[in-house]
């Protein structure tokens, strides 16, 4: 590409020598244009949008892929680890171990209609030290014909 001259005095007067340079001019300005376009699609195109040009690239390395097919070595399989058991360790054997059972007394376990509630589960508070468990036992109404209280 050559560069265009600097003043209309330097120009030459042939037509013929005129035409060529501009023919030139044109040519350039096209690749210019073409350089741009390329460009602001790559600037802003999405990050998965392959430009129409390089779409058919992959077609013309095939000796290479072909090369680093026959170098690819198969990936042997392993093991994995077995996990770890976290948290804390067990208390050893030679520490006493006690656990409190609150039980509800007479009053505690009478139903608002006068029957029995029952025991459905309990609750371990939280140790203050890991020998010992303390255990309350949570009640509900008791499930008989005459029983009017509701759970809820």
């Amino acid at each position: 590409m050559s560069k265009p001259a600097a003043s209309p005095e330097s120009l030459p007067d042939d037509p013929e020598a005129l035409k060529h340079m501009v023919e030139d001019l044109r040519g350039q300005l096209a690749w210019y244009q073409e350089q741009h376009r390329l460009a602001k699609a790559k600037r802003f195109a999405h990050s998965q949008a392959v430009p129409p040009e390089q779409q058919n690239l992959g077609r013309f390395d095939e000796a290479e892929q072909q090369v680093h097919r026959e170098k690819a070595s198969p990936v042997r399989a392993h093991k994995r680890k077995a996990k770890q058991g976290g948290g804390r360790a067990p208390l050893p054997d030679h520490l006493p171990r006690r656990e409190i059972v609150h039980e509800l007394d007479a009053h505690a376990r009478q139903c608002a209609c006068g029957c029995e509630r029952h025991v459905i589960g309990e609750e371990v508070a939280p140790p203050a030290c890991w020998c010992i468990r303390i255990v309350a036992a949570s009640t509900a109404p008791g499930r008989i014909a005459g029983c009017s209280v509701t759970m809820g």
